[in-house]
C-alpha cells in the first residue's frame, strides 16, 4: 500500500522513529501489527521478483529489523520454503515486538543459528534484517563479516527498510553496506535511500506506508521532496502566432574560464523550452 503524497517526500530517520508509534495509535493498530505488515510487504516482493527462490537465508541483528526478519522467516516457512535464520549473536536477547516475532518463528519449529563464514553459499535469496536506521558508527564485528559475505553472493538480496550499513540520513556507508537488489522501506522514505551511496545500495526502492499514511503525514515534517517529471506542470500550449518573446526571458549567469559546461547546458535547455 502506498500513499502518493508520502511517496514523493523524504524524512530523516528521527522523524520516522519519533512519529510512527503515535501514527499507529491514531490509526488504531499496534506496533506489532506494523511489524507484521512490514514482513508481509517484504515477503510479497520476494515472491514477485524471485518466485522460484526456494532457499531463504534471513540475516538478523538485535532490533526491530530483526523482528521484521523473523516475520519474513515465518511467512516463508509457512509457504513451504527452506528457511535458515542466521543471527549476528545468538546470545543476544531480543525484547518487545522483535522478541514476539522471534517466538512466533520458534513456535513454527524454526531455529536460530550463529553465523559462520560460507553459510550463505547455497542461498537463493538473502533477507537483510541486520541493522536499522539507528546505526551511527562504523559497522564492525559479526555484522561486518555477514555484510561482506552477503555482498559476495550471486543471490538476490532484499533489504528490510534500509540496507544495513547505510546512514539513513546521508546515504553514506558506515565502512561497509549491504548492496541490495531490492529495498522495501516503511512509513516514510528515508533521505539516505536516495542520496549518496544509499541510492545504489538500495537497488530497486519499494515504499510501503503500512496503512498509517494519513496520521503520519499530519505528524511528521518532510526533510525534502523527490522531484521527477510528474512534479512539473506541462508547458503551456503555444499560440500558432507566437514568437520567442511571448514565452519568457531567462538570464543565465555562471561558469568561469574553462568551466562553462554547466551554464551552456542550462542555456540550451532554456532554448528548448522556447524561452
Amino acid at each position: 500500500m502506498q500513499n502518493q503524497g508520502l511517496a514523493q517526500q523524504l524524512f530523516l530517520a528521527q522523524q520516522v522513529r519519533q512519529h510512527e508509534a503515535k501514527a499507529a495509535a491514531l490509526a488504531g493498530v499496534s506496533m506489532f501489527t506494523l511489524m507484521e505488515r512490514a514482513g508481509h510487504a517484504v515477503f510479497s516482493q520476494c515472491i514477485e521478483h524471485v518466485p522460484n527462490a526456494q532457499r531463504y537465508f534471513i540475516l538478523v541483528g538485535y532490533g526491530n529489523n530483526a523482528g521484521d526478519g523473523y516475520i519474513v522467516a515465518s511467512l516463508a516457512k509457512q509457504a513451504g520454503k527452506e528457511v535458515v535464520v542466521l543471527a549476528a549473536d545468538t546470545g543476544k536477547c531480543l525484547s518487545g515486538d522483535a522478541l514476539t516475532a522471534q517466538q512466533r518463528w520458534q513456535a513454527l519449529g524454526g531455529e536460530v543459528e550463529s553465523y559462520t563464514q560460507g553459510r550463505l553459499n547455497n542461498a537463493d535469496i538473502i533477507i537483510d534484517g541486520l541493522l536499522g536506521t539507528g546505526i551511527n558508527s562504523q559497522v564492525r564485528g559479526p555484522f561486518l563479516t555477514m555484510i561482506e559475505d552477503a555482498n559476495a553472493q550471486p543471490s538476490t538480496i532484499v533489504a528490510i527498510d534500509l540496507p544495513s550499513g547505510i546512514d539513513a540520513d546521508t546515504g553514506l556507508p558506515l565502512g561497509i553496506a549491504i548492496q541490495a537488489d531490492i529495498t522495501v522501506t516503511f512509513v516514510g522514505i528515508k533521505q539516505g535511500l536516495v542520496t549518496g551511496a544509499g541510492r545504489s545500495a538500495a537497488g530497486k526502492l519499494v515504499f510501503n506506508d503500512l496503512g498509517i499514511a494519513e496520521p503520519f503525514a499530519k505528524l511528521a515534517n518532510a526533510s525534502a521532496t523527490l522531484i521527477n517529471i510528474t512534479s512539473f506542470k506541462p508547458l503551456a500550449a503555444r499560440s500558432r502566432n507566437s514568437q520567442k518573446g511571448n514565452h519568457g526571458k531567462l538570464l543565465c549567469v555562471g561558469g568561469n574560464q574553462g568551466t562553462s559546461g554547466a551554464i551552456r547546458l542550462s542555456s540550451e535547455a532554456a532554448l528548448r523550452t522556447g524561452a
